[in-house]
């Protein structure tokens, strides 16, 4: 079920019967996000019963090779130095490495400016061209330029193989969770038994050498977690994001004014302006900007919605 930027299938997936044929792969975006954000999302993060996650992204903060910083510790001491000046650069306004870095800068009292991008590789391209000093991606959108030695890591969000000498958030002294991830779930109500079962299937497709190919083919990495080890991790990750989304006044789940403005990536025109980003909706039922203020401006960064009627 494909549309309304993963709010369709999730809703679909959540009010299905809960008998082991309808299962979902969730993600931080339709299980944590839109959940927190959507208006009409009628569904929540316990909608679902959560099988096993089968596979990591692990994210990084990454800059320009010639950067001078070598660490996220070493960025965090220079963004401290010169408040507002270092430039973020979105990889979209409505993404969960946005939040997940915003959820950083408040926790570490890092002022920088952001700028929108329309993606990952959109956001990747402006730090190699000296249009931004930073950005946090996902491994298949700087994993070919840092292994071309075009980018440099500064914090991934686990170890890894493949890049030994990286520091994680965690060894520099960070929490928070900063990777990505899928997985499995059911409706909420799935029969144990059930539930039990497709664990086990799960677990011997992630061992299963076609699937480890095409993880590895999208530079991510098979990975099982079940039980309790996993469910610790998406409550962290959702009172993470609860947390942000609340300060960015995005949890309110309401229309009109004051409330959530639906902005759809594909819809939107970034355009700086000073020390904000405008990012203008084009709806069918009239138009709507919010203004995004630069988190170099703010303690605890929000938005400003200025939502024209009718606007959804």
């Amino acid at each position: 079920k494909t549309g309304g930027g993963g709010l369709t299938g999730s809703l679909f997936a959540a009010k299905a019967k809960p008998d082991g044929y309808t299962l979902f792969l969730a993600q931080a975006g339709p299980n944590i996000i839109i959940p927190l954000t959507a208006k009409g999302a009628n569904y929540s993060f316990d909608s679902f019963d959560y099988i096993a996650r089968i596979m990591v992204a692990n994210c990084a903060v990454v800059v320009n090779k010639d950067a001078p910083w070598n660490n996220l510790k070493e960025f965090e001491a220079a963004a401290k130095k010169e408040p507002g000046k270092l430039v973020f650069a979105s990889p979209a306004a409505t993404s969960w490495l946005t939040f997940a870095m915003r959820n950083w800068f408040t926790g570490t009292g890092v002022q920088v400016k952001q700028v929108e991008y329309k993606s990952g590789g959109e956001a990747a391209t402006a730090v190699l061209g000296g249009h931004a000093d930073m950005t946090f991606l996902f491994p298949q959108n700087y994993a070919p330029m840092a292994s071309a030695d075009k980018l440099k890591i500064l914090a991934i969000g686990t170890k890894s193989d493949v890049y030994p000498n990286a520091p994680t958030f965690a060894e520099q002294g960070y929490e928070g969770n900063y990777y990505g991830w899928a997985g499995i779930a059911a409706p909420k109500g799935t029969p144990k038994e059930i539930l039990d079962r497709l664990a086990a299937i799960s677990e011997e497709i992630v061992k299963d050498p076609e699937y480890i190919k095409a993880i590895k083919n999208m530079n991510a990495t098979p990975d099982y977690s079940t039980g309790e080890a996993w469910m610790k991790q998406l409550k962290e990750q959702y009172a993470e994001m609860n947390k942000v989304l609340t300060d960015l006044g995005l949890t309110g789940k309401t229309g009109g004014e004051g409330g959530v403005l639906h902005l759809h990536e594909a819809d939107l025109l970034r355009q700086p302006q000073g020390d904000a980003v405008i990012l203008r909706h084009i709806g069918a039922h009239g138009d709507a900007e919010a203004v995004v203020p630069a988190l170099g401006a703010l303690q605890q960064p929000q938005f400003d919605l200025l939502p024209q009627p009718g606007v959804e």
